[in-house]
């Protein structure tokens, strides 16, 4: 037969690759009663050339399962007498070599699957089959072997101890082999097999069973749901393997138009472990004792039909059971006797199933000392023995808990602390992985006095498995492993409704501020946030202090005037560095104010009017907006991304008439300009000279221009900026092809005046940002939080000549700043493997971030030296919990202040707690003035609920609602520049009361009992991705422009 099988031929085509590994073999292979050969290999043909080479010889293979590690490798070459191990380069082989010293010690001969190894006591096997015979092996190797000679070892989990070597005899084997064909497989079949080899399911249901039938195999190394049908057109596969997890990968991936474009015909599969025989019979269990129901007589009671029971398999001479290699304990322990009648003996599968009325049977779960999980048995006394082994813990009772939406149980473990012994999660942890593969991996844990037991001493797992890892129900202390803190860390709910108390008592009077402070150490034990809110409660204080003295001043006090200051203090101070440009604070004044005359005298622009910036992270973006504000126009930033109608609608809606932008930037200019030059507008580009006809060059202007400042009489103050901001997310109808009743998509201009610029400018002073710091930003200038809270928030900042500012944009530069005699340092773009090297070289304190920039910080491989900066403090916004911990794991003890607000939000939030997963905070000031609320939305109809006096109705603490903040004369919502209906959108009236007003911000969120905010989603037409808003009705607007579309529904969707 010259057939392929598994893309090669078991029958023909390697039967010399078999005959030279049997003859190799031959000169060191098992002799009667020297121990049996390990295969320690993964799914590779070499796994079945050894195993057949193996068996021409007369030897009993053990297939180990390739996820153990450390001791229970030694414990599985133990258990069966391995005298030689065959195992492969890689992980496997490094495995082997981290227990080498105690093979060496038990006489085992390893080999690995290569010419060369250099690990000394390991030897190389691949070139020495090569220089072996290929002549079949004789006969007499195997002629002592008789139908009840084992034939090989599989490794089971078992009920009890670390995992055990199940014995299974020729005549099983020859049982088996026949399992394919009864279930109609043909020598015309092509089966797929991608469970591992060492798994009875893969090697005895699929490539034993394919020697039986001569079908051709398909052998992956491991199972990808990604390219499972592929694999299987590929290949023409007829027949797949499969256990329940499987099937439900392949469930779960995204559905594609070619799913039933394949060939396979049958799907066949194993629930019948190792041990498992036939002559099979229900009884009842009883899952507090752990143990069969038995009636007066001492026999069990049969299960009724549609009754859960254990499965129990009689052993007779004809369905022995052969029970574990070596461990005739763990045998004994398997069987039961006086089952239904005095003197018979069945075998304890352990596993509970239900017959109904028309003989289906149905796995309902695991008993005993094992679950299941990720497709493995989990056996609940190795993991108990493991943790045991930690010096601080005396007792372990290890279990299975339910997840909802997943298949079966995830380990958690119930232990008793040692006396005078302190729990260490660390070490817990690290010990854990050191010992245990990842499934096997106790993921909750709790801390009892005792541990409760029957009267036989069995340890009761019922209650604690009812109980699960629900934190509301446990008093114990409980933990969950984090792996990406590489701990154990605590669950807790920190709920404390005193500190609600104490917000109201505040209210009262300033002076209980002094005598709060007073009795810090007595409160701090009842309110952990209180010294959080007073220290934000008295800097708020302050800013509102500061801000009601730039309004009285005439004119209103900008922070144009702030930046002016800076330039009399320290007129020769760095102020901008890029590439081998060396700028003064004097040279930017002189430079903004070329820019000024340039744009009075060759643009003609006034006092009110608005210019367009469409660039890049340059030194020429401080420059034109310094340079604007002395001429008392409004800047309208816009996202150096957009292009084509985007661009032009961003365009029209700031009501700009003139647009600047960057060289690079020309190309996205020239694809409108047709548009732009009906609408007469003038185009200038940053460049020496330009002969695009309707565009002009700028720099050469300003290079001749005057460097005079801009007279008052010339110039007035423009009291806004227009920054471009995406509108908020919106969710679709799920039954309905008409989109919702809410903003429609493309980009808006919101309008930004000076007095909400100088909010935005404080949120440094907030945090705790000192004169000190040196700051870090990494976000492009058009954004929100790079401009106003990076770039305003410095030159507000009072530093008193030490402190600067890194600035770093997406396209991306570097800019250092030091005001009060500050530097900016530009480079040509940000780099996620330079920035701790930057952060070290400029001994960066404090840095801006958005959650994407986090998260790729923490992509970067681990150094040693992760841990050496000065850093902090980090600012930003977005960051996910499960980063955010990542993130102080690796890189130290930084404190986060995660801000929740948008461009055109009135009122903002802040966590100043640190606390891991909020978005913000509810302070004080908050609640003083009344400036939010949280009510119920109705996701059906897109719109708040309201009561039957026509009033939102405010949602609990705890709930999801949507976030609504107070329009007043202090925190007024400008609205979006030329386009008063999507302002109007924005605002809710009559939301508790005929007559007020509220800013809808189209977030849900939600706010515990202690204040803290959580986002949770968005509605509306917008999502976010990589650190931008993105309009879905935008794009689709943009795909129906292609002639074969008809329809289409954009939406985001999360990304683990």
């Amino acid at each position: 037969m010259n057939r392929p099988s598994f893309v090669l031929d078991l029958f023909s085509e390697h039967k010399k690759q078999q005959n030279r590994a049997g003859f190799k073999k031959a000169r060191w292979s098992e002799r009667r009663g020297h121990g049996c050969p390990v295969l320690f290999m993964g799914n590779e043909p070499a796994f079945v050339f050894c195993w057949l080479a193996l068996a021409k010889l007369g030897c009993t293979a053990a297939l180990l399962n390739t996820n153990i590690r450390a001791k229970s490798l030694l414990h599985c070459f133990n258990c069966c007498g391995a005298k030689v191990v065959i195992t492969t380069p890689g992980e496997l082989g490094d495995a082997v070599s981290n227990v080498l010293p105690s093979l060496k010690e038990l006489s085992v001969t390893v080999f690995v699957l290569t010419k060369q190894w250099n690990t000394p006591g390991m030897k190389t096997l691949v070139d020495k089959i090569e220089e072996a015979p290929d002549e079949p092996i004789p006969l007499s190797a195997r002629s002592k072997a008789t139908f009840h000679s084992p034939a090989l070892y599989i490794y089971t989990s078992g009920t009890t101890g670390l995992p055990k070597p199940a014995v299974f005899n020729q005549g099983r084997l020859v049982s088996a082999m026949m399992l394919l064909s009864s279930n109609g497989v043909k020598q015309e079949d092509v089966v797929y097999i991608n469970l591992p080899l060492y798994h009875a399911t893969a090697f005895i249901l699929g490539f034993i069973g394919c020697i039986d039938t001569g079908s051709s195999i398909i052998l992956s190394h491991k199972f990808s749901a990604s390219q499972f049908w592929n694999d299987c057109r590929k290949h023409n596969v007829t027949v797949i393997q499969y256990i329940g997890e499987v099937l439900r990968y392949l469930c779960n991936t995204p559905k594609r138009d070619n799913d039933r474009d394949h060939r396979v015909r049958l799907a066949v599969s194993s629930g019948v472990r190792a041990e498992k025989l036939f002559h099979y019979a229900f009884i009842q269990y009883d899952t507090i004792k752990d143990e069969p129901v038995r009636d007066s007589n001492g026999f069990c009671i049969e299960a009724r039909r549609g009754e859960t029971g254990l499965l129990v398999c009689k052993i007779t001479k004809f369905t022995p059971f052969t029970g574990y290699a070596r461990n005739s304990h763990q045998t004994e322990k398997k069987k039961l006797y006086n089952v239904f009648q005095k003197g018979d003996v069945y075998f304890n599968t352990g596993d509970l199933l239900k017959v109904d009325k028309d003989n289906f049977i149905y796995f309902q779960d695991h008993v005993g000392d094992t679950f299941r999980w990720k497709g493995e048995n989990v056996s609940t006394t190795e993991v108990s023995d493991i943790l045991t082994m930690l010096d601080f813990i005396a007792e372990a009772n290890v279990y299975g808990v339910e997840i909802k939406g997943h298949e079966g149980r995830i380990g958690m473990a119930a232990v008793i602390l040692k006396e005078k012994q302190q729990f260490d999660g660390t070490q817990m942890f690290n010990h854990v992985a050191s010992y245990l593969p990842a499934y096997s991996r106790p993921r909750f844990l709790r801390i009892q006095d005792s541990l409760d037991i029957t009267g036989t001493f069995k340890q009761m797992k019922a209650k604690l498995v009812q109980e699960g890892f629900n934190s509301a129900v446990i008093q114990d202390p409980l933990y969950f492993l984090d792996e990406n803190k590489k701990s154990y860390v605590p669950m807790t709910q920190e709920i404390n409704n005193l500190i609600i108390m104490m917000y109201a008592l505040l209210t009262l009077a300033l002076g209980l501020v002094v005598v709060a402070l007073a009795m810090r150490f007595f409160l701090l034990s009842w309110f952990p946030y209180l010294h959080y809110d007073l220290i934000n409660f008295l800097r708020i204080f302050r800013f509102h202090w500061l801000f009601s003295a730039y309004a009285k001043k005439k004119p209103f006090y900008t922070i144009l005037d702030r930046f002016l200051e800076q330039v009399q203090r320290s007129p020769e101070k760095p102020f901008v560095l890029f590439e081998d440009e060396r700028h003064t604070y004097a040279d930017a004044d002189r430079l903004s104010n070329r820019v000024a005359w340039s744009l009075l005298r060759h643009v003609g622009v006034r006092a009110g009017d608005t210019v367009a910036l469409l660039l890049t992270n340059e030194p020429f973006y401080v420059w034109m907006f310094l340079g604007l504000a002395k001429v008392g126009c409004a800047a309208a930033l816009l996202n150096s991304n957009l292009r084509s109608q985007s661009l032009l609608h961003c365009f029209s809606c700031s009501g700009a008439r003139v647009l600047v932008a960057s060289a690079a930037l020309k190309n996205a200019v020239q694809e409108v300009l047709p548009t732009l030059r009906e609408k007469n507008v003038i185009v200038f580009v940053l460049a020496e000279e330009c002969d695009t006809e309707g565009m002009e060059s700028l720099l050469d202007k300003v290079h001749t221009a005057s460097e005079e400042p801009v007279r008052d009489d010339v110039a007035k103050r423009s009291v806004k900026v227009v920054v471009l901001c995406s509108p908020v997310l919106l969710n679709m109808h799920d039954h309905d092809d008409v989109p919702p009743p809410w903003t429609r998509g493309l980009p808006k201009a919101a309008l930004i005046n000076h007095s909400k610029i100088w909010r935005y400018s404080v949120l440094l002073r907030l945090v705790g940002v000192t004169s000190d710091d040196v700051i870090y930003i990494f976000l492009p200038l058009y954004h929100a939080s790079g401009f106003f809270i990076g770039l305003t928030g410095i030159i507000e900042r009072d530093w008193g000549g030490k402190s600067r500012v890194l600035v770093c944009g997406r396209s991306c530069i570097l800019i250092y700043l030091s005001f009060s005699g500050g530097t900016l340092l530009l480079k040509s773009k940000f780099s996620a493997s330079q920035f701790w090297d930057d952060c070290r070289k400029y001994n960066v304190t404090v840095i801006q971030y958005i959650g994407e920039i986090i998260r790729y910080l923490c992509n970067q491989p681990k150094k040693p030296n992760d841990r050496d900066h000065k850093v902090r403090f980090a600012i930003g916004n977005g960051i996910r919990e499960d980063t955010w911990s990542e993130f102080l794991q690796r890189h130290g003890n930084i404190w986060i202040t995660e801000c929740y607000g948008g461009t055109e939000n009135n009122v903002g939030f802040i966590n100043y707690t640190g606390k891991i997963g909020a978005s913000g905070r509810v302070s004080f000031i908050h609640k003083l003035f009344t400036l939010h609320a949280v009510v119920k939305y109705d996701a059906e109809n897109y719109e708040p609920l309201r009561d039957f006096r026509g009033f939102c109705v405010k949602v609990p603490s705890g709930e999801t609602g949507l976030l609504l903040l107070r329009i007043t004369k202090a925190f007024s919502f400008e609205g979006y520049a030329g386009n008063l209906q999507q302002t109007e959108k924005k605002k809710l009236r009559d939301v508790f009361k005929k007559g007020d007003l509220y800013f809808n911000t189209g977030d849900l969120v939600k706010i515990d009992k202690e204040g803290f905010i959580y986002f949770q989603d968005r509605i509306g037409d917008t999502f976010r991705w990589k650190g931008e808003n993105v309009a879905t009705t935008e794009v689709t607007d943009v795909m129906l422009r292609v002639n074969c579309i008809n329809e289409a529904n954009v939406y985001g969707v999360k990304v683990p």
